[in-house]
């Protein structure tokens, strides 16, 4: 009968560890209920009880996690892009990682007139702000650097800038 309790007392308590799930909170007030399995620099890999197969999001698409012994792990602050006006909060990145899981708002283009010897000029300053502020516009948060729109050598300097956000 002894025997017969403490295998019935490890089975529910297996039961309930394997049962318990972490909650990973995106930026967007998402909640995704699974197992973390493990994390990078940029992502989080995870599994949902639904889904047997490693899921992946972009740390920063990512809020928190909350494991389920309950500890919270704070992973990516929100940048809080309201209007126009939050132009200077917005990033400029051409590290492909940094805008992993994130939405794609719009486009425009960059260019960098090098021959004025001094980097970066005045002008670059101003397409700089120019391209954060319409960012702004769009709730957009990072601009990627993406591409060279202008074969090398040409000056100016032309480059897509993709605008990324929650």
């Amino acid at each position: 009968m002894k025997t017969l309790i403490s295998q019935l007392t490890v089975l529910i308590i297996s039961t309930m560890i394997s049962a318990a799930q972490d909650i990973i909170v995106t930026h967007g007030g998402e909640t995704i209920e699974g197992k973390v399995i493990y994390q990078t620099a940029f992502e989080v890999h995870y599994q949902t009880t639904n889904n047997g197969n490693d899921l992946v999001l972009g740390k920063p698409k990512v809020e928190k996690i909350i494991f389920s012994n309950g500890l919270i792990e704070p992973i990516s602050a929100k940048v809080d892009i309201q209007n126009e006006r939050d132009w200077d909060k917005v990033m400029i990145t051409d590290n492909p990682m940094l805008i992993n899981g994130l939405t794609e708002k719009g486009k425009s283009t960059l260019t960098w007139d090098i021959k004025s010897g001094t980097f970066p000029s005045a002008k670059l300053k101003k397409q700089q702000e120019r391209t954060k502020r319409y960012a702004a516009k769009l709730h957009g948060h990072i601009i990627y650097i993406a591409a060279q729109a202008e074969p090398m050598g040409t000056v100016p300097i032309k480059h897509l800038a993709i605008i990324y956000g929650y």
